[in-house]
Protein backbone atom coordinates (compact mmCIF):
# COMPACT_ATOMS: atom_id res chain seq x y z
CA UNK A 1 0.00 0.00 0.00
CA UNK A 2 1.07 3.57 -1.02
CA UNK A 3 1.85 6.50 1.27
CA UNK A 4 -0.87 8.36 -0.09
CA UNK A 5 -3.39 5.55 0.18
CA UNK A 6 -2.52 5.29 3.96
CA UNK A 7 -2.71 8.60 4.59
CA UNK A 8 -6.63 8.92 2.72
CA UNK A 9 -7.93 5.65 4.66
CA UNK A 10 -6.44 7.36 8.30
CA UNK A 11 -8.28 10.79 6.96
CA UNK A 12 -11.25 8.86 5.94
CA UNK A 13 -11.29 6.86 9.38
CA UNK A 14 -10.69 10.01 11.23
CA UNK A 15 -13.73 11.98 9.58
CA UNK A 16 -15.75 8.75 10.24
CA UNK A 17 -14.74 9.15 13.78
CA UNK A 18 -15.58 12.67 14.59
CA UNK A 19 -18.92 12.00 12.49
CA UNK A 20 -19.37 9.34 15.02
CA UNK A 21 -18.33 11.17 18.19
CA UNK A 22 -20.61 14.50 16.65
CA UNK A 23 -24.16 12.08 16.37
CA UNK A 24 -23.37 10.14 19.80
CA UNK A 25 -22.87 13.52 21.42
CA UNK A 26 -25.68 15.54 19.98
CA UNK A 27 -28.18 12.75 20.63
CA UNK A 28 -27.03 13.06 24.51
CA UNK A 29 -27.58 16.25 24.64
CA UNK A 30 -30.78 15.89 22.20
CA UNK A 31 -32.33 13.95 24.98
CA UNK A 32 -31.32 15.24 28.11
CA UNK A 33 -32.30 18.88 26.21
CA UNK A 34 -35.66 16.90 25.52
CA UNK A 35 -36.06 15.23 29.01
CA UNK A 36 -35.89 18.74 30.91
CA UNK A 37 -37.98 20.57 29.11
CA UNK A 38 -41.21 18.13 28.07
CA UNK A 39 -42.27 15.78 30.88
CA UNK A 40 -41.74 12.04 30.68
CA UNK A 41 -44.36 10.21 28.56
CA UNK A 42 -44.67 8.88 25.27
CA UNK A 43 -43.29 12.18 23.34
CA UNK A 44 -39.90 11.48 24.97
CA UNK A 45 -40.20 7.75 24.68
CA UNK A 46 -40.73 8.70 20.78
CA UNK A 47 -37.81 10.76 20.59
CA UNK A 48 -35.29 8.35 22.40
CA UNK A 49 -36.33 5.51 19.72
CA UNK A 50 -35.89 8.43 16.67
CA UNK A 51 -32.41 8.68 18.38
CA UNK A 52 -31.28 5.40 18.54
CA UNK A 53 -32.38 4.17 14.91
CA UNK A 54 -30.20 7.24 14.46
CA UNK A 55 -27.29 5.94 16.03
CA UNK A 56 -28.09 2.48 14.53
CA UNK A 57 -27.89 3.87 11.13
CA UNK A 58 -24.69 5.00 12.07
CA UNK A 59 -23.39 1.87 13.28
CA UNK A 60 -24.48 0.24 10.12
CA UNK A 61 -22.53 2.76 7.68
CA UNK A 62 -19.51 2.46 9.92
CA UNK A 63 -20.14 -1.63 9.75
CA UNK A 64 -20.44 -1.20 5.78
CA UNK A 65 -17.28 1.06 5.30
CA UNK A 66 -15.04 -1.48 7.37
CA UNK A 67 -16.41 -4.25 5.58
CA UNK A 68 -15.73 -2.71 1.97
CA UNK A 69 -12.18 -1.23 3.55
CA UNK A 70 -11.20 -4.89 4.14
CA UNK A 71 -12.80 -6.66 0.87
CA UNK A 72 -11.02 -4.22 -0.94
CA UNK A 73 -7.73 -4.73 0.82
CA UNK A 74 -8.29 -8.63 0.34
CA UNK A 75 -9.52 -8.57 -2.96
CA UNK A 76 -7.24 -5.86 -4.92
CA UNK A 77 -4.17 -7.24 -6.73
CA UNK A 78 -0.97 -5.90 -6.61
CA UNK A 79 1.09 -4.75 -9.66
CA UNK A 80 4.33 -6.00 -10.57
CA UNK A 81 6.42 -3.94 -11.90
CA UNK A 82 8.13 -4.47 -15.19
CA UNK A 83 11.29 -2.95 -16.43
CA UNK A 84 10.42 -0.82 -19.20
Amino acid sequence: MKNWQKVGLLVAFHGLMMTDYYIWDTARLGIKTFKSAQPAGPTLHDYALHQVDRLGWLLFANVLAIGLLVVWLCLRRKRAHTPV
